[in-house]
């Protein structure tokens, strides 16, 4: 996934660049409805639109705009830990098994 790890272990997703696909699914993640959103996110995260350009281009105001990269940034973040949680119990499984098995 498009993202970047901040200090203090939080993760924001690229502005442009990302996957259509993965910011769908994070999308579906949030109670966000209104179709005008999802095309104004995907211009953010996908296509690499600021947020002045969107606001002129759909009839998303900057404010909720901002409001739902946040929400969806957030729910990103959710995601990368319980990602990082499971690459380390796995990780940690893989070297009991070897320990086991010498």
């Amino acid at each position: 996934m498009g993202t970047r790890k901040k200090r203090g272990c939080t993760y924001k997703l690229l502005h442009g660049g990302n996957d259509r696909q993965i910011v769908d699914m994070l999308i579906s993640l949030t109670k966000m409805n209104s179709e005008e959103m999802h095309k104004a996110l995907h211009y953010y995260f996908v296509d690499g639109f600021d947020i002045e350009m969107i606001a002129s281009m759909t009839s998303v105001t900057k404010s909720n705009l901002h409001r739902d990269v946040a929400k969806v940034n957030e729910i990103n973040k959710i995601v990368e830990k319980i990602k990082e949680r499971e690459y380390y119990r796995i990780r940690e499984l893989n070297k009991r098994t070897q320990k086991k098995n010498r």
